[in-house]
């Protein structure tokens, strides 16, 4: 296959079933199948009430979602679909997958701080948020000692940060957490006023981005959409794509094209 298309999805936050409905009116607009879907945190993988109650969130968006019906077997998703996790995920059950994995069929987590080659691309997968006092404290193993809290597991760590860093060649990274500076520097966004109001970025994303140089950077987490670009030394540049939750509709789908006779080049549809 000389050619593949892709999308990515912003929040889903438990959403499932309008995620899909949203990502096949996608696909009939631009009269193309898509082979596989990127996402990119804050999918809320909840199979039931157990699940719900490791989630770190306020009690009024603990919402149990439609992820159950995708896990009884009930609905399928239609394709390949691997993701990220943001701050509000049920660790409980993703713990088990630290270093990613199948969970159902069509429904990849690409673990803590992973890669892995989709479609000829090279993708790597940050999970969690910044902050700045947990970032060199170690991660508890879930479950391995009373009095733990949900929201120790919703950060990346030094050690997640490094074991990205080690890579030699990545197309396409995901995270949840901006790069700091993303917004400073430049780009199109239509909501500035709301993103002017709020904490934007963290240097550990800007630091991967930085070393890595992915011809693509996919965030969430702001609820906006919004597009960059950073030009390098050697004149490539990455691009960035930052979207809205999925209940904005098309603002929350970015949808691309991949010639792979061309040294995998990604071109934008939407």
């Amino acid at each position: 296959m000389d050619e593949l298309y892709f999308a990515v999805v912003g929040d889903v936050h438990g959403y499932h079933n309008r995620m899909v409905a949203q990502l096949k009116k996608c696909e009939k607009r631009l009269g193309r199948t898509f082979d596989f879907v990127l996402q990119v945190g804050d999918f809320e993988a909840h199979r039931d009430e157990d699940d719900l109650r490791t989630m770190s969130a306020p009690s009024k968006y603990k919402q149990l979602g439609d992820f159950h019906q995708y896990w009884s077997g009930r609905v399928r998703y239609p394709w390949p679909i691997y993701f990220i996790g943001g701050n509000h995920e049920p660790y409980g059950f993703l713990e088990s997958y630290v270093e990613g994995g199948c969970l159902l069929p069509h429904c990849h987590y690409l673990g803590r701080s992973q890669s892995q080659e989709i479609g000829g691309l090279e993708i790597a997968g940050l999970t969690g948020i910044y902050a700045e006092e947990r970032f060199e404290q170690e991660r508890p193993v879930w479950g391995a000692r009373s009095g733990q809290s949900n929201k120790d597991f919703i950060f990346f760590d030094d050690r997640d940060v490094m074991a990205l860093m080690e890579l030699e060649q990545v197309d396409i990274l995901l995270l949840h957490d901006w790069p700091e500076g993303l917004f400073e520097e430049g780009g199109e966004v239509a909501a500035r006023g709301r993103l002017a109001r709020r904490e934007r970025g963290n240097p550990y994303a800007r630091m991967l981005v930085e070393e890595l140089k992915p011809k693509w950077v996919f965030c969430g987490h702001m609820h906006t959409r919004y597009k960059a670009s950073w030009e390098w030394e050697d004149e490539t540049k990455t691009h960035f794509l930052c979207l809205a939750h999925i209940l904005e509709g098309a603002e929350a789908i970015g949808a691309f094209r991949v010639k792979r006779g061309q040294g995998a080049r990604l071109e934008q549809l939407c």
